[in-house]
């Protein structure tokens, strides 16, 4: 539904300081007022905080801005901003996964896709990723190594720890991870991360990283999700800037595929087990009628999931489609 002067719609009022009215915008964009008015109705009508004012015009909401890629890239250092292929900031997708997969790049590059609405969203064993359009992160990060990193099985869990550390450095506390890619607030999901890695041991390989963020979700989304759920809206970080967040990760990225390149997922095992929400807990892991029980103990080098049953025998668990909860 949405096209070009939906984006020059929004980019408007994203710089106005007051309200424009339907001629303003329409003369700016080259549209007529009448149109204005339907395409405005139509985003509002699928989450764009605007707020209309009778015979005076629009604006969004105080305190809401809209995804922006000169935002995102003036907030980038140099490194990074060095280091970027592509750099893409979309209105909608079917999947800012899939979208990044379009972008080739060389070793030592990477890139960024993010969009306000995404509809065919993908999370862990292919189940649907349900985001608010216009309130949360929808992001996809890719990164081409040079040479396979060791223990790359084990990325996920660093990725995790890098989302936690940019979270925290905007003022974020009490957040946690599950293993193998959920991040967690206050004991409900917030958030979660998909890794799809494509190469071969002893060449390049590529990572493609989507990250997931609930900012803000509807009354409507929050019940249609099958989960215990939580946005950071709602647990009392009303203020976070989503390009100021986005551009944290996009730095925070970089940096962590170089670390990791060098030095695998140890930089990052300690902080790991500290943040794991279920360490040496009792647990049922299960995956289709497999079921295996005992407390988690940790995870190695290579990020399995280490269960000690109760005659000390251990699991290390490895497949990311198994179901991890408490006993």
């Amino acid at each position: 539904m949405y096209d070009s002067n939906d984006k020059k719609l929004i980019a408007a009022l994203n710089d106005a300081d007051d309200y424009l009215s339907g001629n303003q915008l329409g003369k700016s964009l080259g549209m007529s007022r009448v149109a204005v008015g339907k395409r405005l109705k139509a985003l509002r009508s699928v989450g764009l905080p605007l707020e209309t004012k009778a015979a005076t015009g629009y604006r969004l909401l105080n305190g809401y801005s809209a995804l922006d890629r000169g935002s995102i890239l003036q907030r980038l250092d140099n490194i990074t901003r060095s280091k970027l292929t592509a750099s893409q900031v979309h209105i909608s997708l079917g999947s800012t996964n899939v979208q990044i997969e379009t972008i080739s790049l060389h070793s030592g590059e990477s890139a960024f896709v993010a969009t306000e609405a995404q509809h065919l969203g993908k999370g862990r064993r292919s189940n649907s990723w349900i985001s608010t359009p216009f309130h949360n992160i929808m992001l996809s990060l890719a990164w081409q190594f040079p040479v396979w990193p060791p223990g790359i099985t084990a990325f996920s869990l660093a990725a995790g720890v890098m989302v936690v550390g940019v979270l925290e450095s905007l003022g974020v506390e009490d957040l946690q991870l599950k293993w193998p890619n959920d991040l967690y607030l206050n004991g409900a999901k917030i958030g979660g991360i998909l890794i799809n890695i494509q190469g071969e041991s002893g060449a390049e390989v590529r990572l493609n990283c989507g990250i997931g963020l609930n900012i803000e979700l509807s009354d409507e989304d929050q019940t249609t999700i099958d989960q215990n759920c939580t946005d950071l809206h709602s647990s009392g970080y009303t203020g976070l800037d989503r390009n100021q967040l986005i551009a944290g990760l996009v730095n925070n990225w970089r940096e962590l595929c170089d670390q990791f390149l060098l030095h695998g997922f140890a930089p990052y095992a300690d902080r790991w087990h500290r943040l794991h929400l279920f360490q040496d807990c009792e647990v049922i892991a299960s995956k289709g009628k497999t079921e295996i029980i005992g407390q988690v103990t940790g995870v190695d080098t290579q990020g399995c999931l280490i269960i000690r049953s109760q005659d000390h025998k251990e699991t290390r668990l490895i497949d990311p489609e198994y179901s991890l909860r408490l006993l």
